[in-house]
């Protein structure tokens, strides 16, 4: 294994995934579907709807790291790994804002930054073999935890999936106790500022857009609320009272909003008036915490 990465060093591991994402990119652009597949990704990624949030995602972020850098959290050792979280965590809990409706949603994604698994990954990234061991490992362990997921879809390959599951454990125990003890050996030489404020980074910044990641889904929420009522009230003035009355009725209840359809739509789209639209809402809002499964809202908690 290398000494530890610590700093804006790619480690041995980083170039092997930048080397096969580069196969992998340029293989893709050979064929023509694929291409085609990418520039419909592309110019979705540019339209206005998507790409202003985005823009306004790295800018919150950007911020979060001027004030970070001011209080002594970050200095530009970390533009490394806060790149890698950005392109990495922190995009693909942007992608699936749409999910913040889903009871326990965002309480689960803090939950997962505060547990051992991100110590133990962070070590376990701390030291590398050497390059054409880790252009090796890093496809192979990909290709079975993708194989694995595969089998897990289907009951005729799930033996397939726990084989590969308890292959995956058994390497990762195994990267687990080598790091641990390089970790030990080195201890001398390991610069322990350094790795703990890399160790510590993808917590504050994950913590750090929690708020952000749930006033967006919150937004996707009502959009699409928004949408269906344009297609089953037709009456502009009616419309807008029922929109007012979503918002001032169910305002930052992420969870109330992602159940909110069916038969309470179809009353809603029965009312004539703002006051009559929020009373429908209120009464919605009592059949939720009078049921068996009422809806966890984020931003009650």
């Amino acid at each position: 294994m290398s000494d530890a990465t610590v700093g804006n060093a790619l480690s041995n591991r980083e170039w092997a995934v930048v080397v096969w994402l580069t196969v992998f990119v340029l293989g893709a652009m050979l064929m023509k579907d694929v291409r085609s597949v990418f520039w419909g990704i592309l110019k979705m990624l540019v339209h206005p709807k998507i790409a202003i949030p985005i823009v306004l995602f790295g800018v919150y972020i950007a911020g979060v790291v001027l004030i970070a850098w001011r209080f002594g959290l970050w200095d530009s050792d970390l533009i490394k790994d806060t790149i890698i979280w950005t392109l990495g965590p922190a995009f693909v809990l942007f992608f699936n804002l749409t999910r913040v409706g889903e009871q326990d949603f965002l309480r689960r994604t803090v939950r997962h930054t505060l547990t051992m698994v991100v110590v133990l990954e962070f070590i376990v990234n701390l030291y590398s073999f050497s390059l054409p061991v880790e252009i090796v490992i890093v496809p192979a362990t990909t290709v079975m935890a993708l194989t694995a997921i595969v089998a897990g879809t289907k009951s005729e390959y799930a033996p397939v999936g726990r084989f590969l599951n308890w292959v995956l454990a058994i390497i990762g125990f195994g990267l687990v106790g080598h790091a641990l003890d390089l970790v030990v050996r080195g201890w001398a030489t390991l610069d322990k500022a350094g790795a703990v404020r890399e160790l510590v980074l993808p917590i504050w910044l994950t913590l750090a857009i929690v708020p952000i990641i749930y006033v967006f889904g919150l937004l996707s929420v009502y959009e699409t609320i928004f949408v269906r009522l344009r297609f089953v009230i037709h009456e502009p003035r009616e419309r807008r009272h029922a929109k007012w009355a979503l918002v001032s009725t169910l305002h930052f209840r992420a969870g109330s909003l992602a159940q909110f359809g069916g038969e309470w739509q179809h009353r809603l789209t029965q009312t004539h008036s703002f006051k009559d639209a929020r009373a429908t809402l209120k009464a919605y809002r009592r059949s939720l915490r009078h049921s068996g499964t009422p809806p966890h809202d984020e931003a009650d908690a």
